[in-house]
Parts: structure tokens; sequence; C-alpha cells
């Protein structure tokens, strides 16, 4: 009796003192995974905080998808195994995507753990045709220049393949407008 009262102390204790909790992530060749709160770059989080996952590709590659799951550490699973707690904490998150953001996901702190992994996909050598003639021109200057100034996300205006929609793409396709007329 006095072995289960002390174990079901230590489980208190363990989940009072434990005012952050770590964020980790997997490794990949193909990019990185970072983590933020209110705009601080973090390793650990506090329960109920609002965390930003930042996943950067490399460049081509693109993110197909990201997941996280909660888990408990060494410590706390052995102090729920000797209560006789369901020590089988481990769960899915629900992650939501930054609107206007790409790469950016949010999700709300658990009292556990995180762990985060992104699935990456290799992108396409793009063509340049961003208005779908059939030509890359300077017809598809104007049209990624206006997809930029509108704020636009989709990847078909990524013409660099760095999963973002900037003024480095117009660069990019004026080099690849350059290199379809040396061959003509």
């Amino acid at each position: 009796m006095k072995k289960k009262i002390f174990a079901l102390l230590a489980l208190v204790m363990i989940v009072m003192t434990a005012s952050a909790y770590k964020l980790t992530s997997t490794e990949s060749e193909q990019g990185t995974i970072r983590f933020a709160v209110g705009g601080n770059s973090v390793t650990e989080a506090a329960e109920g905080a609002t965390v930003t996952i930042i996943v950067s590709p490399k460049p081509g590659w693109g993110t197909d998808g990201v997941t996280a799951m909660a888990y408990m550490d060494a410590d706390e699973m052995r102090a729920r195994t000797r209560t006789g707690i369901d020590p089988s904490l481990v769960r899915d998150i629900e992650v939501t995507p930054v609107e206007g953001k790409p790469n950016r996901f949010t999700f709300t702190m658990p009292a556990h753990h995180v762990e985060v992994s992104a699935t990456f996909i290799e992108c396409q050598i793009h063509s340049g045709d961003v208005n779908g003639d059939d030509m890359t021109n300077i017809a598809d200057v104007v049209a990624l220049t206006n997809a930029i100034i509108a704020g636009t996300t989709d990847l078909k205006y990524d013409i660099n393949g760095d999963n973002q929609v900037t003024a480095d793409d117009i660069i990019a396709l004026v080099d690849i407008i350059i290199v379809v007329n040396d061959d003509k």
C-alpha cells in the first residue's frame, strides 16, 4: 500500500514539476523542422501553448504532410506503470496548416512531450509555363508577377523549388526564358 501511495505521489510530482515539455523532430536529408512559440525559436513548450511548426525543405523538395505525436518520457512511463495507470498515452495531435504560409503548421501543446515528422516529396523541375499556354515567355513573367502581388501561395508559381512564391521565382523564370531562347 505504501509503495502505491509513494508511486502515485511520484507521478503527481512529475506532472506538477513538468512545466515545459520537449519538442523533437525526426531527422531528414530532405529538410529540417523547427518550432516557435510567440515568434521565438523553442525546443520545449508549456501545456496549452500554441506551437508553430516550421518546415524548411531543401531546394528541390516539398512538404507532403506533417504529423505530431504526444509521448511520455521514461520517468513518467515508469511512474504510471507502478501505479497501474495505463502508460499508453502516445497519440496523434491535430496539426493545422497556417493559412497563407506554406510549410507552417500549429498545434496546442499537450501535457506531454511531442515529436513531429514531415513527409518530403521531390519537386519536379519547373518548365516556367505558369499561364498554361505551352510557351515560356514574358507572359509567364507577367502572370507570376501578378500572382506574387496578389499574395498567392499556390506552388504552381514556385519556379525555383523552394516552396515559397517570391521575387526569387521571377529571377528563376527569367533564367529559364534565357535558356529556352538560347536553344532556338
